[in-house]
């Protein structure tokens, strides 16, 4: 899927196809319930690991609050890693906070490229 492909996709088929990427790729993955998802839209296992991911469609890139948020959801599912799949990106103080804390972003461009957990 291009990066363009991500970008037009609702926030349910974007929740969806991301998830069916991670199976593509051997993982076991699963979307969390809609709605009252507790910050957690799809969890995926890397082998023993937990992977807590948070997929946010906006129109314009992601703040810091999101990220805030998906640390604490994060550990209220007992998850050691997460992602943030954000295909419009994340704002400048939304991607230090990201990469201070170790989390996974998978903006459109990476999420054309991403083969897997690092």
């Amino acid at each position: 899927m291009t990066a363009a492909e991500w970008k037009r996709l609702s926030w349910q088929d974007l929740e969806l196809e991301f998830c069916s990427l991670c199976c593509n790729l051997g993982y076991h993955a699963e979307l969390t319930c809609s709605g009252a998802d507790d910050g957690v839209d799809v969890v995926v296992w890397d082998g023993n690991v937990k992977v807590a991911v948070q997929c946010k469609q906006y129109g314009r890139p992601v703040g810091v609050r999101v990220v805030r948020e998906l640390l604490g959801a994060m550990d209220d599912h007992g998850a050691i890693k997460c992602a943030l799949v954000a295909p419009g990106g994340l704002t400048r103080p939304a991607r230090a906070k990201a990469e201070a804390r170790g989390v996974l972003v998978l903006t459109a461009v990476g999420l054309t490229h991403f083969r897997g957990w690092p």
